[in-house]
């Protein structure tokens, strides 16, 4: 459902998603997730996106959608968010829905987070994308030594042979090196590394902040 190691402790909960599954109402062959494990599957979507520059407003307006008119039981869900990492995210994005639709009152962190989201558009920014990545790396070199070196499990979703064959992983290290030279991702890859070798010490430390009040 999502790739590994990309938010919090998400695995513990969507590595086995049948677990959960249910047979969906006047179906004989149809299964869907649970209410509780597709409102988690929700947070753990916004999150990703959230971590790769903005999640956007519709996900946020979603979230009061499924929050008010979805028959399901909060406190199973807020086990599950907590055994995944993401109780804090949710509770300020379940906040950030109630301020922009039931007109609860505003407090700073809630601004900062409107700003992000907003000024990230739909699919965020890759400004916002380097900020939060280069904080999580640890460094603007490890930042920009992980855009050149992929993980395997970074790579094994470009090229799914890895899966079967890891052996491969150098080969398609350096296929993928080719396939920017000579398909035009030399120009976002320069940029990319260029926003993170120029991104502000007090840009980073807001970033920083931001992350460690979403437990992210």
């Amino acid at each position: 459902l999502i790739e590994k190691n990309r938010v919090a402790k998400i695995d513990d909960i969507l590595e086995n998603p049948w677990e959960s599954a249910v047979l969906a109402k006047g179906c004989e062959y149809t299964y869907e997730m649970s209410p509780e494990m597709f409102y988690f599957y929700h947070i753990a979507h916004m999150a990703k996106h959230f971590q790769d520059g903005g999640c956007g407003i519709k996900p946020i307006i979603d979230l009061w959608v499924i929050h008010n008119r979805m028959n399901y039981n909060e406190e199973a869900s807020n086990v599950l968010l907590e055994k995944g990492g993401l109780l804090p995210f949710a509770n300020a994005m379940r906040k950030l829905s109630r301020i922009w639709l039931d007109g609860e009152d505003y407090d700073d962190f809630s601004r900062e987070l409107e700003k992000y989201i907003i000024d990230g558009g739909v699919y965020g920014t890759l400004e916002n994308k380097v900020a939060v990545h280069q904080i999580k790396k640890g460094s603007k070199l490890r930042y920009a030594l992980s855009k050149i070196f992929l993980k395997y499990e970074q790579l094994r979703f470009h090229y799914p042979v890895l899966n079967k064959h890891k052996w491969l992983f150098p080969f398609c290290q350096m296929r993928r090196w080719f396939k920017l030279l000579f398909r035009g991702g030399v120009r976002r890859s320069i940029h990319e590394l260029e926003l993170n070798k120029n991104m502000s010490n007090e840009r980073s430390a807001k970033t920083a902040e931001m992350l460690t009040k979403l437990e992210l």
